[in-house]
């Protein structure tokens, strides 16, 4: 088998109730809302904000509501823009760093703020989360997540690998197997061979 390096990858599941339920998995963090915004490819940067609105009103919530927030930043004055846009309070913005300090691979940026995000809320017992994500071109997405509270946290695999699923997924306590080389280089919860997400 011909090994392809790649400098990160991450994978999540996103799976309903009945199925998590029928296949024995604990999910992490429920999936609410979501939202896309289309902007000036110029502009891409500001893509979260529609995006967040939009997911905001899908799910009834108001910024208010939100206690933690991760926007993906390929430059500082992205965080910078989408949170003075959306009226966010920085002290939940970016909570363990950014891109910036945690780096941007394209393709696993967005499993990775999910996991950062899903874990950082468990550990300080919020319930309500956004992940943004800006893509080059001039569309953003974002999804939002609600604690499950009730639920002990397992496992969320960030594992190394050729390929990368990116945006964000939920529903997932089950740790697929793997074999025993890749599970000494990565623990299961957002941890990458050479370094933490």
């Amino acid at each position: 088998m011909r090994r392809i390096k790649a400098l990160r990858a991450a994978a999540m599941i996103l799976a309903d109730r009945d199925f998590a339920a029928a296949n024995g998995l604990e999910p992490l963090a429920r999936l609410v809302a979501f939202g896309v915004g289309a902007v000036e490819p110029g502009m891409f940067g500001i893509g979260p904000v529609p995006a967040v609105r939009q997911a905001l009103g899908r799910a009834g919530w108001t910024i208010a509501d939100v206690e933690q927030v991760e926007i993906n930043e390929a430059f500082a004055a992205i965080a910078l823009a989408v949170t003075r846009d959306l009226g966010l309070a920085e002290e939940i913005v970016n909570v363990e760093g950014g891109a910036i300090a945690h780096g941007h691979p394209i393709g696993a940026s967005g499993a990775i703020l999910t996991t950062r995000l899903i874990h950082s809320m468990q550990r300080d017992g919020l319930k309500r989360g956004i992940v943004t994500l800006c893509i080059g071109g001039g569309q953003a997405s974002r999804w939002r997540s609600k604690h499950w509270p009730d639920r002990p946290v397992r496992h969320l695999c960030g594992l190394p690998a050729s390929a990368a699923i990116s945006r964000v997924c939920f529903e997932s306590g089950h740790r697929a197997p793997i074999d025993s080389a890749a599970e000494e280089r990565a623990s299961c919860w957002g941890h990458s061979p050479n370094r933490r997400f």
